[in-house]
């Protein structure tokens, strides 16, 4: 049975870029909503995970890009 985890095998090359870049995506999502627990947020957390692969998948591998499209999609409000 296959594995549904969205996230590359430890030895895949990308994971940590695709780490580090979770964490710098993730400390934009909860500076946007500082109300929220993020450390409760499974399913946010899930969903940036996927789009992480998926751009990854599309063979987006630059952190900075990477970075760039996943904030660009998420539905963030603006800052004032």
């Amino acid at each position: 049975m296959a594995s549904c985890r969205p996230y590359p095998k430890p030895e895949d090359p990308r994971r940590p870029v695709l780490e580090r870049v979770f964490f710098d995506v993730w400390s934009v999502i909860t500076a946007h909503a500082p109300h929220r627990d993020s450390t409760l947020d499974h399913d946010r957390r899930v969903e940036l995970r996927w789009k992480l692969m998926a751009l990854a998948a599309d063979g987006v591998t630059d952190a900075g890009e990477v970075r760039s499209l996943a904030i660009e999609s998420l539905d963030l409000p603006r800052s004032h």
